[in-house]
Protein backbone atom coordinates (compact mmCIF):
# COMPACT_ATOMS: atom_id res chain seq x y z
CA UNK A 1 0.00 0.00 0.00
CA UNK A 2 3.05 2.29 0.64
CA UNK A 3 3.96 2.13 -3.06
CA UNK A 4 0.25 2.79 -3.99
CA UNK A 5 0.39 5.74 -1.92
CA UNK A 6 3.49 7.02 -3.15
CA UNK A 7 2.62 6.56 -6.90
CA UNK A 8 -0.28 8.81 -6.22
CA UNK A 9 1.69 11.36 -4.25
CA UNK A 10 -0.73 11.23 -1.35
CA UNK A 11 0.28 10.39 2.34
CA UNK A 12 0.63 6.89 3.28
CA UNK A 13 -1.78 7.61 6.70
CA UNK A 14 -4.22 9.42 4.07
CA UNK A 15 -4.38 6.33 1.97
CA UNK A 16 -4.38 4.19 4.77
CA UNK A 17 -7.64 6.06 6.27
CA UNK A 18 -9.23 5.72 2.32
CA UNK A 19 -8.50 1.62 2.77
CA UNK A 20 -10.00 1.78 6.51
CA UNK A 21 -13.22 3.45 5.18
CA UNK A 22 -13.26 0.43 1.91
CA UNK A 23 -13.10 -2.22 4.78
CA UNK A 24 -16.03 -1.04 6.57
CA UNK A 25 -18.13 -1.22 3.44
CA UNK A 26 -17.17 -4.32 2.31
CA UNK A 27 -14.88 -3.25 -0.76
CA UNK A 28 -11.52 -3.49 0.57
CA UNK A 29 -9.85 -6.70 1.83
CA UNK A 30 -7.88 -6.31 5.46
CA UNK A 31 -4.52 -8.16 5.10
CA UNK A 32 -2.01 -8.25 7.69
CA UNK A 33 1.40 -6.55 6.75
CA UNK A 34 5.07 -7.61 5.89
CA UNK A 35 5.61 -10.62 3.87
CA UNK A 36 2.75 -12.39 4.26
CA UNK A 37 0.67 -9.33 2.81
CA UNK A 38 -1.67 -10.03 0.21
CA UNK A 39 -0.55 -8.72 -3.08
CA UNK A 40 -2.94 -5.71 -4.15
CA UNK A 41 -4.53 -6.35 -7.28
CA UNK A 42 -5.70 -4.54 -9.92
CA UNK A 43 -9.16 -3.91 -8.68
CA UNK A 44 -7.16 -2.41 -5.58
CA UNK A 45 -5.36 -0.08 -7.55
CA UNK A 46 -8.86 1.25 -8.81
CA UNK A 47 -10.47 1.61 -5.83
CA UNK A 48 -8.07 3.93 -4.42
CA UNK A 49 -7.98 6.12 -7.73
CA UNK A 50 -11.67 6.32 -7.69
CA UNK A 51 -11.36 6.58 -3.82
CA UNK A 52 -9.49 9.95 -4.00
CA UNK A 53 -12.09 11.49 -6.41
CA UNK A 54 -14.40 11.75 -3.04
CA UNK A 55 -13.86 14.28 -1.29
CA UNK A 56 -12.15 12.58 1.70
CA UNK A 57 -12.69 9.29 4.07
CA UNK A 58 -15.66 10.32 5.85
CA UNK A 59 -17.78 11.00 2.28
CA UNK A 60 -16.72 7.79 0.87
CA UNK A 61 -19.19 5.31 2.07
CA UNK A 62 -21.27 7.92 0.52
CA UNK A 63 -19.24 8.67 -3.11
CA UNK A 64 -17.86 5.04 -3.54
CA UNK A 65 -21.01 2.48 -4.25
CA UNK A 66 -22.64 5.14 -6.18
CA UNK A 67 -19.97 5.83 -8.32
CA UNK A 68 -18.25 2.43 -8.80
CA UNK A 69 -21.62 0.85 -9.88
CA UNK A 70 -22.35 3.56 -12.62
CA UNK A 71 -23.74 1.99 -16.05
CA UNK A 72 -22.68 2.45 -19.58
CA UNK A 73 -24.97 5.33 -20.76
CA UNK A 74 -28.04 4.23 -22.20
CA UNK A 75 -26.79 5.43 -25.55
CA UNK A 76 -23.37 4.18 -25.54
CA UNK A 77 -24.64 0.49 -24.20
CA UNK A 78 -24.87 -1.17 -27.30
CA UNK A 79 -22.85 0.66 -29.42
CA UNK A 80 -20.16 -0.86 -31.54
CA UNK A 81 -17.45 1.34 -29.49
CA UNK A 82 -18.34 0.16 -26.52
CA UNK A 83 -18.43 -3.49 -27.90
CA UNK A 84 -14.89 -3.42 -29.12
CA UNK A 85 -13.86 -1.76 -25.95
CA UNK A 86 -15.18 -4.54 -23.92
CA UNK A 87 -13.32 -7.29 -25.97
CA UNK A 88 -10.19 -5.78 -25.72
CA UNK A 89 -10.49 -4.89 -21.89
CA UNK A 90 -12.06 -8.41 -20.70
CA UNK A 91 -15.05 -6.76 -19.80
CA UNK A 92 -18.76 -8.39 -19.41
CA UNK A 93 -21.67 -7.10 -21.21
CA UNK A 94 -22.82 -5.20 -17.88
CA UNK A 95 -19.53 -3.56 -16.82
CA UNK A 96 -19.90 -0.95 -14.50
CA UNK A 97 -17.56 2.13 -13.84
CA UNK A 98 -15.31 0.34 -11.61
CA UNK A 99 -14.59 -2.84 -13.74
CA UNK A 100 -13.57 -0.38 -16.63
CA UNK A 101 -11.03 1.05 -14.25
CA UNK A 102 -9.35 -1.88 -13.38
CA UNK A 103 -9.52 -2.98 -16.79
CA UNK A 104 -7.21 0.00 -17.46
CA UNK A 105 -5.20 -0.19 -14.68
CA UNK A 106 -4.86 -3.98 -15.58
CA UNK A 107 -3.70 -2.49 -19.35
CA UNK A 108 -1.27 -0.18 -17.95
CA UNK A 109 0.17 -2.37 -15.65
CA UNK A 110 0.72 -4.92 -18.39
CA UNK A 111 2.17 -1.96 -21.20
CA UNK A 112 -1.04 -3.20 -23.42
CA UNK A 113 -2.37 0.03 -23.40
CA UNK A 114 -2.45 0.14 -27.11
CA UNK A 115 -4.92 -2.77 -27.57
CA UNK A 116 -7.27 0.98 -26.83
CA UNK A 117 -5.69 4.45 -26.64
CA UNK A 118 -3.27 5.66 -28.77
CA UNK A 119 -0.33 6.80 -26.89
CA UNK A 120 -0.30 10.81 -26.59
CA UNK A 121 2.70 12.26 -24.91
CA UNK A 122 0.47 15.16 -23.87
CA UNK A 123 -2.80 13.72 -21.46
CA UNK A 124 -6.19 15.46 -21.33
CA UNK A 125 -5.46 17.77 -18.63
CA UNK A 126 -1.89 17.82 -18.49
CA UNK A 127 -0.51 19.94 -21.00
CA UNK A 128 2.91 22.04 -21.32
CA UNK A 129 6.81 20.90 -20.34
CA UNK A 130 5.46 19.10 -16.99
CA UNK A 131 3.24 16.57 -19.57
CA UNK A 132 3.89 13.07 -18.73
CA UNK A 133 4.94 10.74 -22.08
CA UNK A 134 1.98 7.96 -20.69
CA UNK A 135 -0.80 6.65 -22.65
CA UNK A 136 -3.15 9.39 -22.31
CA UNK A 137 -6.23 8.56 -19.82
CA UNK A 138 -8.84 10.76 -17.95
CA UNK A 139 -11.30 9.41 -15.23
CA UNK A 140 -13.49 12.27 -14.32
CA UNK A 141 -16.76 12.06 -12.20
CA UNK A 142 -19.24 14.73 -11.58
CA UNK A 143 -21.77 14.96 -9.04
CA UNK A 144 -23.88 15.81 -6.75
CA UNK A 145 -25.52 13.29 -9.01
CA UNK A 146 -23.73 10.81 -10.12
CA UNK A 147 -21.99 10.76 -13.41
CA UNK A 148 -18.37 9.37 -14.81
CA UNK A 149 -16.65 9.64 -18.27
CA UNK A 150 -13.54 8.15 -19.32
CA UNK A 151 -12.16 9.98 -22.55
CA UNK A 152 -8.95 8.70 -24.58
CA UNK A 153 -8.16 8.59 -28.02
CA UNK A 154 -8.71 5.47 -29.74
CA UNK A 155 -5.89 3.08 -31.05
CA UNK A 156 -5.36 2.89 -34.64
CA UNK A 157 -6.97 -0.63 -35.04
CA UNK A 158 -10.50 0.10 -32.92
CA UNK A 159 -10.60 2.89 -35.84
CA UNK A 160 -10.29 0.48 -38.31
CA UNK A 161 -12.44 -2.11 -37.01
CA UNK A 162 -14.96 0.95 -36.27
CA UNK A 163 -15.05 2.25 -39.91
CA UNK A 164 -14.42 -0.91 -41.59
CA UNK A 165 -18.15 -1.31 -42.60
CA UNK A 166 -18.04 2.68 -44.24
CA UNK A 167 -18.61 4.85 -41.72
CA UNK A 168 -16.75 8.27 -41.45
CA UNK A 169 -13.39 7.88 -39.95
CA UNK A 170 -13.48 11.58 -38.65
CA UNK A 171 -16.46 10.45 -35.97
CA UNK A 172 -13.79 8.49 -33.67
CA UNK A 173 -10.70 11.05 -34.23
CA UNK A 174 -9.70 12.88 -31.52
CA UNK A 175 -10.17 12.38 -27.79
CA UNK A 176 -13.79 10.27 -27.28
CA UNK A 177 -15.57 9.81 -24.38
CA UNK A 178 -17.44 6.82 -22.46
CA UNK A 179 -20.28 8.10 -20.41
CA UNK A 180 -21.99 6.27 -17.51
CA UNK A 181 -24.96 7.33 -15.44
CA UNK A 182 -26.41 6.30 -12.29
CA UNK A 183 -26.67 2.48 -11.56
CA UNK A 184 -31.15 3.12 -11.47
CA UNK A 185 -31.18 5.25 -14.96
CA UNK A 186 -29.24 2.26 -16.73
CA UNK A 187 -31.28 -0.15 -15.04
CA UNK A 188 -34.63 1.69 -16.02
CA UNK A 189 -33.30 2.18 -19.38
CA UNK A 190 -32.42 -2.18 -19.44
CA UNK A 191 -36.06 -2.32 -18.04
CA UNK A 192 -37.80 -0.32 -21.14
CA UNK A 193 -35.39 -2.14 -23.39
CA UNK A 194 -37.03 -5.81 -22.10
CA UNK A 195 -40.09 -4.60 -22.07
CA UNK A 196 -40.49 -4.80 -18.02
CA UNK A 197 -42.99 -1.66 -17.58
CA UNK A 198 -42.93 -1.97 -13.91
CA UNK A 199 -39.47 -2.52 -13.86
CA UNK A 200 -38.91 0.56 -15.89
CA UNK A 201 -40.95 2.93 -13.37
CA UNK A 202 -39.79 1.28 -10.39
CA UNK A 203 -36.31 2.22 -11.64
CA UNK A 204 -37.59 5.48 -13.14
CA UNK A 205 -38.79 6.64 -9.51
CA UNK A 206 -36.17 5.15 -8.13
CA UNK A 207 -33.88 7.38 -9.59
CA UNK A 208 -35.60 10.51 -9.07
CA UNK A 209 -35.49 10.38 -5.69
CA UNK A 210 -31.71 10.05 -6.57
CA UNK A 211 -31.88 13.28 -8.04
CA UNK A 212 -34.65 15.23 -6.06
CA UNK A 213 -32.33 14.04 -2.67
CA UNK A 214 -28.97 15.30 -4.48
CA UNK A 215 -27.64 18.14 -2.42
CA UNK A 216 -24.69 20.04 -2.07
CA UNK A 217 -22.35 22.50 -4.37
CA UNK A 218 -21.89 20.29 -7.81
CA UNK A 219 -18.20 18.96 -7.99
CA UNK A 220 -15.90 18.03 -11.06
CA UNK A 221 -12.78 15.94 -10.35
CA UNK A 222 -10.57 13.76 -12.27
CA UNK A 223 -7.07 11.48 -12.72
CA UNK A 224 -5.58 11.32 -15.89
CA UNK A 225 -3.35 9.10 -17.20
CA UNK A 226 -0.20 9.69 -15.48
CA UNK A 227 -1.95 8.18 -11.99
CA UNK A 228 -3.01 5.18 -13.90
CA UNK A 229 0.66 4.78 -15.13
CA UNK A 230 2.15 5.01 -11.44
CA UNK A 231 -0.36 2.64 -9.89
CA UNK A 232 0.45 -0.04 -12.44
CA UNK A 233 4.10 0.86 -12.18
CA UNK A 234 4.23 0.78 -8.14
CA UNK A 235 1.92 -2.83 -8.29
CA UNK A 236 4.83 -4.47 -10.96
CA UNK A 237 7.61 -3.23 -8.48
CA UNK A 238 5.82 -4.49 -5.52
CA UNK A 239 5.46 -7.95 -7.18
CA UNK A 240 9.16 -7.89 -8.35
Amino acid sequence: MRALSASVRMPFSTVEAYALTLSRIGWWERTKRGRGARKKTDRDAAKLLLAILSAGPTDLPNFFLQYANMHVAPGQKHSKLVAILRREMELAEDAKFFDFAAAFVRLYRLGETGRVIWHSPMPEGFYGEGAADVPGLEMRVKGPVPMGTFTFTLAHSVVDELTADGDDQADYLGPQKIEFVHEFLGMMADAKADGRSTEQMAFGNAYQAVMSEASGVGFERFVGGSEFAAVAAAMSEAGE
